[in-house]
């Protein structure tokens, strides 16, 4: 029954973030007019993430403290063996989304800016105080908040349901988060990772490592690495490359989780959130999708739908 209620109340926080991002990104259409990019940026975070955040931890504990809210964010140390999963999941993923991306929708059309939640961009004016500032506002504060709500407080009730099905869970929501068609693919995929090493670990700190490589990388690589491979003409030596690379890092971050399922097994223990029990790959799925019976997450997938409609329209 607890977990039952937990469901709800994480759908309710889902759903009113992604109400908020609707409300932000209309505003921003129509009425705003930002003369600096990232403080206004760094205002539509606060509205879209930290206040749902804040009122959620308010309501879960009557004696909110900074001790009981790290205590619920679980940020714990990561241990030395466990120093390199964050780097080669991010590997993993900036090798993934790469070949993802030129799979679906070729080299062109990944040579874009960094953007969050569908209208915020990154823009820097080249000063040391104004990158800080972007990297803060663009890579460490997304990193931090998102996996607070998808990972730590939704794989903590979904996971019950197996390790695939809060995959696929993590994977599908957090897919919807930039607001974008074209980068379902790749956020799909960092989800599922995300997801994956913060059971496997039970440190929510070893997840925001790895997602803040990775949007580190979005914001100073990705489109540089893109420009450079199509300005020189060298698309086959990009692809090549990539094809290595996310091979080398598959076997690096498969090599590591290996370890920790073995050490698991010899202390007859399973991955921290997990049931003793496994369930098989149609039950996986099918659990995973009947989180759509909560009509709060059927809210959040048409909030998301007529983002998608609406800014269609408005070109």
């Amino acid at each position: 029954m607890l977990n039952h209620s937990r469901e709800h109340r994480e759908s309710a926080l889902l759903c009113s973030t992604f109400s908020l991002c609707l409300i932000c990104a209309l505003a921003d259409r129509f009425l705003l007019h930002r003369s600096d990019e990232i403080l206004g940026s760094l205002v539509f975070e606060i509205i879209i993430f930290l206040i749902p955040l804040f009122v959620y931890f308010s309501l879960s504990d009557k004696n909110l403290s900074a001790r009981t809210v790290a205590k619920e964010m679980n940020i714990s140390k990561i241990s030395h063996r466990l120093i390199f999963l964050p780097i080669f999941a991010a590997m993993l993923l900036v090798t993934g989304t790469l070949l993802l991306d030129m799979l679906f929708f070729g080299i062109y059309d990944i040579t874009g800016g960094f953007t969050l939640y569908g209208h915020l961009t990154a823009n820097s004016d080249g000063s040391l105080v104004s990158t800080i500032l972007m990297i803060v506002t663009f890579a460490l504060l997304p990193a931090i908040f998102e996996e607070v709500m998808f990972r730590k407080l939704m794989t903590r009730t979904y996971a019950k349901k197996g390790l695939f099905s809060a995959m696929l869970i993590s994977g599908i929501f957090f897919s919807l988060t930039p607001f974008s068609l074209r980068l379902i693919p790749s956020f799909f995929l960092a989800g599922m990772i995300y997801c994956l090493i913060f059971i496997v670990t039970g440190s929510l700190l070893t997840s925001i490592i790895a997602h803040f490589l990775f949007n580190m990388y979005g914001l100073f690589l990705r489109t540089n690495i893109a420009n450079y491979f199509v300005a020189s003409a060298d698309v086959y030596v990009l692809v090549i490359s990539t094809i290595i690379l996310f091979l080398i890092s598959a076997l690096l971050f498969a090599g590591i989780l290996s370890k920790l399922f073995v050490a698991y097994a010899k202390a007859g223990k399973t991955p921290p959130y997990l049931p003793d029990t496994k369930k098989g790959f149609s039950a996986s799925v099918k659990s995973a999708f009947s989180i759509f019976k909560i009509p709060a997450n059927l809210a959040c997938i048409i909030i998301y739908a007529v983002f998608i409609v609406v800014f269609a329209f408005l070109g």
